[in-house]
């Protein structure tokens, strides 16, 4: 009897807990509410409505956790996008500096460039990585740039009415069959390296003129006389010159197979360093002689060049031969230490190659941002490289590619108009011409 009387009263209590629940709920219970004592309003707070009013806190709270979530994922979200965009424009940024000049890292620049039509035979079977080209070399002189085909033409562009572009005559000609590898202008003389042909010889000689703007009478002022000991090569091996002072003597830095010293004077050619395979480029100031060399199969090299010393080919290189393969069984036919084998380490070498050309210091006055550095021209990889060394030119401290997308031949400054000049020997050849900004 007991039993039936409690669960009646507790089946009445969970019945008017619920219809006051759902009264709460509606909103309806406040109608009737505010009808009711407080002493009683009190009692039913802390009784039949504590529950109710706890569920309502709860759901209120799980109702801002939810909006505070829903806000976090928002900003998250933004967060994620935004930084995916940075990310990407970085890369775009990247990619537009590596790829597409003249816009660098640090530095954006103008570049214009002049078509050489002025050359008459300059058009070649000349054929480089499948495509037509025409090689020739500059120098400049006041405002004038001088440039020199293969074939023994001479035309001047003027870089103040730069639609000016003059061919000069010249007696070339009369020196017979032969390829130009180099011009140089010191004080108000105009030098070329050449190689004089005779069936499958090669003989280096030095030409020299008087610069003159219409006519130039070149003269013979030295020969290697190499004819009666000569091998077979299908290609102009080194040629760049350079004036430099040997033990008090004035003559010229050839680059050659190897590069040497030659007194002009005394008609004596010396062998200055050797460990060479085909060096395009020479730059010296003062005692410091830097020289870039052609490697095979990758392992172009920048070398600080000393008297007497031994660069490693054809023993050392960090090329390998273009007909060797790539399996791990493959012994490499060159030594990669140089200087455990007795040679002088390169400064660095380029891996793959880029067929490096010739390497100048830019002036200082081009930018404040390019200071101290070094510039270094390529062919086939169509690029310039800005090159910073350590103080003893023993280790390159960075390079920066500035991609062209020509085959840069030769690489010039002029510090008149503050200027960098390439000579891009893509097609019929063209003049580059670069400023700051």
């Amino acid at each position: 009897m007991k039993f039936k009387k409690y669960f009646s009263f507790v089946t009445v209590f969970i019945i008017i807990i619920i219809v006051l629940n759902l009264f709460y709920n509606k909103g309806l219970f406040k109608e009737y509410y505010v009808l009711v004592p407080d002493n009683i309003k009190s009692l039913i707070k802390k009784t039949l409505l504590y529950l109710p009013a706890q569920q309502k806190k709860i759901q209120e709270l799980n109702g801002i956790v939810l909006d505070l979530e829903k806000q976090n994922e928002i900003s998250e979200s933004k967060i994620k996008n935004i930084t995916n965009k940075i990310v990407l424009l970085q890369k775009e940024k990247n990619l537009i500096n590596e790829e597409f000049f003249p816009q660098t890292q640090f530095l954006d620049l103008e570049f214009q460039e002049i078509k050489l039509n002025n050359f008459k035979s300059i058009k070649s079977n000349y054929n480089r990585d499948g495509k037509l080209a025409s090689p020739f070399y500059i120098d400049t002189y006041d405002n004038l740039v001088f440039a020199i085909s293969k074939n023994s033409e001479v035309i001047t562009i003027d870089l103040e009415n730069q639609k000016k572009i003059t061919l000069i005559e010249n007696n070339l000609a009369s020196f017979g069959n032969m390829e130009i590898g180099d011009i140089l202008i010191s004080e108000n003389d105009l030098y070329i390296s050449a190689v004089k042909k005779k069936d499958n010889c090669r003989d280096f000689i030095i030409l020299k003129s008087k610069i003159d703007n219409k006519q130039l009478n070149f003269q013979n002022i030295f020969d290697f006389n190499d004819f009666d000991d000569c091998e077979e090569k299908s290609f102009l091996i080194g040629g760049r010159l350079k004036p430099f002072t040997l033990n008090n003597k004035k003559g010229f830095l050839i680059t050659e197979t190897d590069i040497y010293f030659i007194d002009v004077n005394e008609n004596t050619k010396k062998l200055f360093a050797s460990g060479f395979r085909n060096p395009q480029g020479l730059f010296i100031k003062n005692d410091l002689v830097l020289a870039t060399d052609h490697g095979p199969r990758g392992g172009d090299e920048i070398n600080k060049v000393e008297e007497n010393k031994n660069y490693g080919w054809p023993d050392a290189s960090y090329g390998e031969e273009y007909s060797l393969g790539f399996t791990s069984l493959e012994k490499n036919k060159y030594k990669k230490s140089h200087a455990e084998y007795g040679y002088i380490e390169p400064i660095f070498s380029f891996i793959p190659s880029i067929a490096i050309s010739e390497i100048i210091e830019l002036d200082n006055n081009f930018s404040k941002k390019w200071q101290d550095n070094y510039l270094i021209s390529s062919l086939r990889a169509g690029s310039i490289y800005r090159v910073k060394f350590d103080e003893n030119f023993e280790k390159v401290i960075f390079y920066e590619k500035i991609k062209v997308g020509k085959r840069i031949r030769d690489i010039a400054f002029n510090k008149n108009k503050k200027l960098i000049l390439l000579a891009l020997e893509d097609e019929s050849g063209s003049l580059g011409i670069i400023n700051v900004k």
